[in-house]
Parts: C-alpha cells; sequence; structure tokens
C-alpha cells in the first residue's frame, strides 16, 4: 500500500486498495474452509496442515507482487494470492506451535519491508521485489516439516456454516471500502485500506488469540491481548503524531486524522471482546448460532457504515459506525453464547 501510494496514480492505487481488500476476504474463506472447519470438528486428530496448493499459490503470488513495477495488475495478481498463502500458513503455525518456521517467516517478511522501504525513500520502483521475495520465502518456510496431507476431513455441513459465517464476518471491510468508493472517491478509499493496513500490526496478537481459545478458554490469554493490543495501537498513534506514517505513505495519508485513529483504535480494541463468546460458541459445536450471530452483526455493520458514508461523507462517521456496531455485536454474542449454554446444559440435565 505504501508503495502504491508512491509510485502509482490515484486511481492504480485504489485499484490496488480494493486488491487488498479482496485478499483479506479470500484468505479469510480459505482459512476458514481449510483450517477452522477442521479445528471445529472433535473426532479429528489431525487439526491442520499447509496444503500444497496453498505454498504454490504463495510462491505464484510472489513472483507476481515482485513484477510489480511492469503493471498495477500483477499487484492486484499477486497480493491477494500470497494473502491466502500467508494466512493458511499462520493458521497452522499457530496451532501447531511451530516457533522456529514462524520466526524464519517473521524474518523473512521483516527483512524484505525494511529493504522495500529503502527503496520507497528513494522513489525505486524496485520495491515491489523484495515485498515478492519476502512473502514467497515466508509461504514456502511455513510450509516446511508441515503435512500438506491429513487424514479425514470435517462434516461438509461444518464446513458449509464455518466458511458462510467467516464470508459474511469478512465481508464487512471489504463491502465498506466499496462503499467508500463511491460516496468519498478514490483518495479516502485509500486512506481506508491504508488504516485497516496500518492497524494490522494487531492481526498476529488477535488471530494468536483466537485460534487458541478455539481449543480452550483462557482468561489470562485475554486479558494478555487487551494489554499487547492497547500496547500496539498506542504504537501507532506515535508513529502518526512522530510523522513517520506520513513519510511512508506519502500523500495518500493525508485524509487520516487523530480522531479517524482513535476511533479505529476504539473499534479494534472492542473486537476483542466478542472473542470469548465467539470462540466458545464454535468449541461447543454451535456453528448454526455463530452464523446467525455473525451474519446479523454483518448485516448491522454494513448498514450502519454504508449509511455513514453516505450521508456524511467522512471516513470519522465510518469508522464511528464501526464502533457502535461492534458494541451492538459483543451484546449480540454475549446473549446467544449464554442462552447456547443453558440451553445444552437443560438438553443434558434432560438426558440425564
Amino acid at each position: 500500500m505504501a508503495a502504491s501510494a508512491r509510485l502509482l496514480s490515484i486511481d492504480e492505487q485504489a485499484a490496488v486498495a480494493i486488491a487488498a481488500g479482496t485478499g483479506a476476504f479470500l484468505a479469510a474463506i480459505a482459512g476458514a474452509a481449510t483450517l477452522e472447519a477442521r479445528l471445529a470438528e472433535p473426532r479429528l486428530a489431525e487439526k491442520t496442515y499447509v496444503p500444497l496448493w496453498a505454498t504454490l499459490l504463495g510462491l505464484l503470488g510472489g513472483v507476481l507482487l515482485a513484477l510489480g513495477e511492469i503493471s498495477p495488475v500483477f499487484i492486484c495478481i499477486g497480493l491477494p494470492a500470497c494473502m491466502v498463502a500467508l494466512q493458511i500458513g499462520r493458521l497452522h503455525a499457530v496451532n501447531a506451535s511451530a516457533w522456529k518456521t514462524e520466526l524464519v517467516a517473521a524474518a523473512a517478511l521483516s527483512i524484505a519491508l525494511l529493504v522495500a522501504l529503502l527503496l520507497l525513500l528513494s522513489t525505486s520502483p524496485l520495491a515491489y521485489v523484495p515485498l515478492g521475495v519476502g512473502a514467497a520465502v515466508a509461504a514456502a518456510s511455513r510450509s516446511v516439516g508441515a503435512p500438506w496431507r491429513v487424514a479425514g476431513r470435517p462434516a461438509t455441513s461444518t464446513v458449509i456454516w464455518i466458511t458462510m459465517e467467516t464470508a459474511v464476518v469478512a465481508a464487512i471491510p471489504y463491502v465498506t471500502n466499496f462503499a467508500i468508493l463511491a460516496f468519498l472517491g478514490p483518495a479516502d478509499t485509500v486512506a481506508f485500506r491504508l488504516v485497516l493496513s496500518t492497524l494490522g500490526v494487531l492481526q498476529p496478537i488477535l488471530g494468536y488469540v483466537r485460534v487458541r481459545l478455539l481449543g480452550r478458554h483462557s482468561k489470562r490469554l485475554i486479558v494478555g491481548c487487551y494489554g499487547l493490543s492497547a500496547l500496539a495501537l498506542s504504537s501507532v498513534l506515535v508513529l502518526h503524531f512522530t510523522g513517520v506514517l506520513m513519510l511512508v505513505y506519502g500523500e495518500a495519508w493525508e485524509p487520516v486524522t487523530v480522531a479517524i485513529l482513535l476511533l479505529a483504535s476504539v473499534w479494534k480494541l472492542l473486537t476483542i471482546s466478542e472473542t470469548a463468546p465467539f470462540a466458545s460458541l464454535r468449541r461447543r459445536g454451535s456453528v448454526r448460532t455463530v452464523f446467525t450471530a455473525r451474519f446479523v452483526s454483518a448485516v448491522v455493520n454494513v448498514t450502519l457504515t454504508t449509511t455513514a458514508a453516505a450521508l456524511s461523507g467522512t471516513m470519522v462517521a465510518v469508522f464511528a459506525a464501526f464502533v457502535l456496531a461492534q458494541m451492538v455485536t459483543i451484546v449480540l454474542y454475549t446473549v446467544m453464547d449464554s442462552r447456547d449454554r443453558r440451553s445444552r446444559s437443560e438438553g443434558d440435565i434432560q438426558t440425564q
């Protein structure tokens, strides 16, 4: 996103922003259908793996991303491919506690980002090359030592329900991206994607906690998640105030204000509160209940954010709508988790 903001036209930047949103959407669906469905199936001994197709997709995506200087089309295809492969590899690594391969992946991505940043500051069009190489190395490293084929498959109904409920949640920022493009224009579309990408600093924390909670509940893990997330978000605000983010992103960061970042940070912190009841429902196998909760939440989110974009024409209103919708979501998940737990307890008593 930073490279595109400095090297491409505003319309090409908007296309890359949509491609990044597409990648996030597809990565969520692929991870849910491939691995999360297995985590929700108690009878399966081998929970996660890294399929061969995911590794090959990551390698192909890395090559296309590295060729981004030639055409933005390569970026728009390669970026989603890399995101899908990296998501599946990360889900497996977290569940399998594969910290050694994660260190290699982290090193590859960190070095790639540093080299790309240095090239970017000199306005070199070669900034995409290290990004593609780093993504390919990370995807390949996560496949080392990981099974690429496992025995048994989750029930088709489980795969369908989990994939659908993941899709409706992943659709929220994706649809909002198009709403902002329609009502606010390409500059705000790019800025919106930059904010989401920057807040992606939370993804390793939130993703880790979410996957671990799918296995068992842990209050200490949730408290630790709040602390680390607050620290990460504080660092983003410091980078904004000190001008570092403006230096990295250039003029594309100008629409982003302190109010937008504060609202976005509150929104992200609130998402932690839904994780515990969500994981609780998943552990009990209540996939239909989770789908219902997520569908209602998605409708509320999309309705509020699209309305905010259409009526106000400002990103501040959009992120305020995200905060309001997240509050509704927390209440919804908590109530549905409580009812589901009580219903199952009553069912067990009647069975006895």
